[in-house]
């Protein structure tokens, strides 16, 4: 097992912003050299686009676009472009932080490594992860190239923990029992869904009692985690609306399409808290085991849960035999 860092996104980054504080234009050369980089990469591949970088970049690192910088911040972009004026002020800590992880890398991949496959069934899986620190976000992804804002690099437990976080969806995508390349367009939203609530409520079990409940400072931001404990604290509710949801759809003779879109609609944070609540509950009731055994098939977390959940002292949600039905229609046609 190795799991690489890789720099070069963190450094083109501020090549680009000194040419950009200098009032000069990158070259298509120098931009070309950013998005070629691993992490960049990833990010434009899955869900940014390179106009959305130049175009943030510019307007926050060039001095005379001071304007266009006040005018951007009243739009949607705004939350990115006052996080990239931050980043201008803190350079120097930036630079320290990540030079202090290239420093300590050997420990600390093998501390990411033991964190994520304590929450993996036993052997060592052939592909590696490559971990690449930048600047796109106070967050982070799990791709094929697994993506952290190097906000994150302030504090070396807090990298640790959100890595181990990254790298666990990594080795899970190896280990999925169905193909996403083979799901029909009809299905993709309802799969989507039931595999995202599945795939952060393991993961989140690695970061999120530190992020979340650990009661310190962190680089996610206090609304984020006052919304999260929220929606938590919801998950039985949001239960009972998943089951109203599944038999309307049934009655009503509604597409699969259709019902994954108001899926999506009531479960809050991309299946975060709801996934974490189902987990905590299968855990605390003695099937940590069968979790992790099945943690290749998400349509299995759904009767885990339930059967779980009987076992609870108190009298909690369920999901309805019809919501059970429909998922494992879902999975006799897409797990082989």
């Amino acid at each position: 097992m190795r799991i690489k860092l890789d720099l070069s996104s963190f450094e083109q980054f501020w090549h680009i912003v000194g040419i950009l504080e200098s009032s000069s234009n990158p070259s298509e050369d120098d931009w070309n050299k950013l998005f070629d980089t691993p992490g960049y990469s990833a990010l434009i591949a899955s869900e940014f686009n390179k106009d959305f970088f130049k175009q943030s970049f510019i307007a926050a690192f060039d001095p005379e676009k001071e304007e266009t910088l006040e005018k951007m911040l009243e739009g949607k972009t705004s939350r990115y472009l006052k996080y990239y004026s931050q980043v201008k002020k803190d350079k120097k800590t930036y630079e320290k932080n990540v030079k202090l992880i290239e420093e300590k890398w050997k420990k600390l991949h093998e501390s990411i490594y033991a964190r994520a496959s304590a929450f993996l069934p036993y052997g060592e899986l052939e592909e590696n992860p490559t971990v690449s620190i930048l600047i796109f976000d106070t967050d982070a992804r799990g791709y094929e190239t697994i993506v952290i804002d190097a906000i994150f690099a302030n504090r070396l437990e807090d990298f640790v923990s959100l890595a181990a976080h990254e790298v666990h969806h990594f080795y899970r995508n190896q280990m999925l029992e169905y193909d996403k390349e083979d799901i029909e367009e009809e299905d993709k939203d309802l799969i989507w869904v039931i595999n995202q609530i599945h795939a952060e409520g393991i993961a989140d079990h690695i970061d999120k009692g530190l992020f979340i409940y650990g009661g310190i400072e962190t680089a996610f931001p206090k609304a984020y985690v006052k919304y999260f404990k929220e929606s938590v604290k919801r998950a039985p509710e949001i239960i009972k609306e998943i089951n109203v949801v599944i038999e309307n759809f049934i009655s009503n003779k509604l597409t699969n399409k259709e019902l994954g879109l108001e899926i999506k609609k009531i479960v809050p944070l991309a299946g975060h808290p709801l996934g974490y609540y189902m987990a905590n509950i299968v855990i605390k009731n003695a099937h940590f085991d069968e979790l992790i055994r099945t943690v290749g098939n998400p349509f299995k977390f759904y009767e885990l849960y339930n059967k779980a959940a009987k076992l609870d002292r108190e009298k909690l949600s369920l999901f309805s035999d019809i919501s059970l039905g429909l998922i494992e229609e879902l999975e006799k046609k897409y797990v082989k």
